[in-house]
């Protein structure tokens, strides 16, 4: 049988280890091991795991790096290292490994921080702010320096603070394509780093919640690269899990939008992680009228659009959504702010992504089907718009796009007869041009539609 030490040393060495299946099992073997081996019964073991912290984070390999930073962490949640000293060098370690070349490395300093502020406090991140702030700003602009070096190719640095979806849909520069794509350097683990101080902080945190972090998160949400993006909300989402009304409030009035645009992102992660900051945001918040009238007119369209989504990911949620915050009262809240549905529907059928283009004619269809039935004189005023939309849709080159405008178109005109009038000629022409549509359900949707405006909605 080992000695305990002799253990202990093995524990931690495997830590360091180059599979990464053997670091995950030597961190949780590791944790058992100085549970059952307490520290009280066995004194010394701070100075052996310190000894080999020093060592292994001094090591050119990053796996020895990422071993060190983990071992600390977990020494810390069990226990170890209460005085000021060694605080102070694990401190000195994280703001060392900030900058580590390996993104293992610099996901281990989250933590590691995390692990000293359930110990010590905030006081941890008083120390730590200030190099963050820097490695954030400065990677702002270095990660596009590296991007411009690493693939030969002119950057303008304009376009890193603005995500080019929302500029003109119709343009693509596959430069900005390539970099919306590729890893960021140290940008993202650093504002990872900062939502996990801050969502282990709890309200606690809320104070430092100044106008420098909520400027580093705006410039994030509206970064080129979606992975910044992507983060960005996630830390939006965790700033509003842990403030109080006041707060929340005064934070949505910075972020509202740009969390939106989070919601209608060509990116299906970005836009996930825009949900789950929208969900949280307003279910902490609809329990105040004025809080609702305030802030639903511009995220409730956005959420209902996203219940049709192609990524099945964001469809579920943006369905559970939905009916978590409005509960029984969707349609309710569907006929109140029917403009802004129709306003940023009409704009989401035009978007690049054929995905958006169809989910948006799914969306025109609900309301043809859900609310004229009972609210005809509500939609009325919109139908020419609608029309439109969905005829412009109808000769779309992506055949989903195609079947969901054409049994939308069909439904609108047999509903309202009178206001179609103008537009029927060109859509008869239409649907029986595509009755001969290779793809079956188009097809079956213009009989459909044709039959239906013989016998038009009363």
């Amino acid at each position: 049988m080992k000695a305990p030490i002799e253990e202990l040393k093995q524990k931690i060495e495997l830590t360091g280890s180059n599979q990464a299946l053997e670091r995950e099992k030597a961190n949780k073997s590791l944790r058992s091991f100085l549970v059952e081996n307490s520290k009280e019964n066995n004194p010394n073991f701070d100075e052996i795991i310190l000894s080999e912290i020093k060592r292994m984070i001094e090591s050119e390999k990053w796996e020895y790096r990422y071993g060190a930073l983990q071992t600390a962490s977990i020494s810390l949640d069990l226990g170890y290292f209460s005085n000021e000293e060694h605080t102070q060098y694990f401190v000195k370690i994280a703001k060392k490994t900030i900058e580590d070349t390996e993104f293992r490395a610099r996901m281990s300093v989250k933590d590691l921080l995390i692990s000293a502020i359930k110990k010590k406090g905030l006081n941890i991140y008083e120390q730590i702010k200030d190099i963050l702030f820097e490695n954030i700003e400065k990677n702002f602009i270095r990660a596009a320096d590296k991007a411009e070096k690493d693939f030969g190719q002119e950057i303008n640095q304009e376009v890193y603070y603005d995500n080019p979806v929302f500029e003109n849909p119709k343009e693509f520069d596959p430069k900005k394509a390539l970099h919306d794509a590729a890893g960021w350097q140290q940008l993202e683990t650093s504002m990872k780093i900062l939502q996990g101080i801050a969502d282990v902080s709890k309200l606690d945190f809320v104070k430092y919640i100044d106008d420098k972090i909520i400027s580093i998160a705006e410039r994030a949400t509206q970064h080129l690269n979606r992975f910044v993006r992507e983060i960005s909300h996630y830390l939006i989402g965790t700033f509003y899990s842990i403030s109080n009304k006041e707060n929340l409030t005064k934070l949505g009035e910075k972020f509202c939008l740009l969390t939106g645009r989070g919601l209608s992102d060509n990116w299906s992660q970005v836009r996930y992680a825009a949900s789950q900051a929208v969900r949280t945001f307003l279910l902490a918040g609809n329990s105040d009228q004025i809080f609702c009238e305030k802030f639903y007119p511009i995220l409730l369209p956005m959420m209902c659009l996203n219940r049709y989504y192609l990524a099945e990911g964001v469809r579920l949620y943006s369905q559970e959504s939905w009916k978590l915050i409005v509960k029984e009262e969707g349609k309710k809240n569907l006929i109140k702010y029917l403009p802004e549905f129709i306003k940023f529907y009409i704009s989401q059928s035009r978007a690049e992504n054929h995905a958006v283009r169809e989910a948006a004619c799914h969306s025109i269809a609900e309301i043809c089907d859900k609310i004229v039935p009972t609210n005809k004189a509500e939609v009325s005023p919109f139908v020419n718009d609608l029309l439109k939309c969905l005829t412009d849709c109808f000769m779309d080159m992506s055949w989903p796009v195609r079947d969901a405008a054409c049994g939308a178109c069909g439904s609108f005109v047999a509903a309202f007869p009178e206001e179609s009038k103008p537009d029927l000629d060109k859509l008869f022409k239409m649907w029986c041009s595509h009755l001969s549509d290779n793809i079956s359900s188009v097809a079956k949707f213009c009989s459909c539609s044709l039959q239906s405006c013989k016998s038009p909605r009363k």
